[in-house]
């Protein structure tokens, strides 16, 4: 079992590796856009993107969030990951590291594009998940 979202391992994003743009049609939670470094988003993970940013931006000048994904590839916590937003200078990020999520510019490192590509990003109940 992943821990982030509770699937078994091996269960894909139903549109992954076929997901350009919006979905028209579906409801607004479920509309998938892919970013041009490989990211999927559900319009789920937007809305929480959206609100965790308005609920922190406050003396947050400067700052661009951060997302950051962790998966542990060997040891004790082998299989397990992590997905974080945090505030983060927006010097630190080069401008082809900073990515346009839902109206909101979210800086992703290098190791978190090369471990979500093709990977779909979405929430629950306040939980993020990757699938």
């Amino acid at each position: 079992m992943n821990r982030i979202h509770g699937t078994a391992r091996g269960e894909e994003c139903p549109v992954s590796g076929h997901c350009v743009g919006v979905r028209a049609g579906l409801p607004g939670a479920m509309r998938l856009e892919r970013l041009h470094c490989g990211v999927i988003t559900t319009g789920a993970f937007r809305d929480h993107l959206k609100a965790w940013h308005e609920a922190t931006a406050g003396g947050h000048a400067g700052l661009v969030p951060q997302l950051d994904y962790v998966r542990c590839a060997t040891g004790e916590r082998a299989g397990q990951a992590w997905i974080s937003l945090i505030w983060q200078p927006l010097k630190a990020g080069r401008p082809h590291e900073v990515f346009e999520i839902g109206g909101i510019s979210v800086y992703l490192p290098k190791s978190t594009r090369t471990g979500l590509r093709d990977r779909c990003l979405d929430a629950a109940d306040g939980v993020l998940m990757v699938r």
